[in-house]
């Protein structure tokens, strides 16, 4: 078969069997699956990229989150320690020692009768409307017209 053939193309049958002998199988469908396992290895790379991406994006996430909290606890405990500091002020300073430092110290002295002012307090309070009358027509209004009847 390999001799008819060659005989119709002028060529010696070797090189005709040469020509016509195909690829063995094999070899193209290793390059077509190392090619396919590339793709597949560069494609596992890129997913496993992304999810370090979002993974470092949520460890950040929590790290920030942690330090507010903690903000919030500082917080709360300085409050609750300026509420106590408060407190001791507040019942440290009594009235009689206050009036005695005041006195000795910086010598002040109770007012007499003839120094107190007395305020009446039982009378209304009036509130007086100062509103320019609506009838008069105001400065501005006259100049206004004013100018309307120059170019008249």
């Amino acid at each position: 078969m390999a001799s008819n053939t060659a005989v119709q193309l002028n060529m010696p049958a070797r090189r005709l069997e040469r020509a016509v002998r195909p690829r063995p199988a094999d070899k193209v469908i290793a390059k077509a699956k190392s090619s396919n396992n590339v793709k597949a290895i560069l494609l596992v790379l890129l997913a496993a990229t992304i999810c370090f991406i979002i993974c470092a994006r949520y460890v950040e996430i929590y790290n920030k989150s942690s330090e507010i909290e903690q903000a919030k606890k500082q917080l709360q405990t300085l409050n609750a320690q300026n509420e106590q500091i408060q407190m001791a002020i507040s019942q440290e300073i009594d009235k009689t020692t206050l009036s005695i430092y005041a006195k000795n110290t910086l010598g002040m002295i109770t007012p007499q009768k003839n120094q107190y002012v007395y305020l009446n307090l039982t009378s209304q309070d009036v509130s007086v409307n100062n509103k320019i009358n609506s009838n008069q027509p105001s400065i501005l209004s006259k100049a206004y017209h004013r100018i309307i009847d120059y170019f008249k």
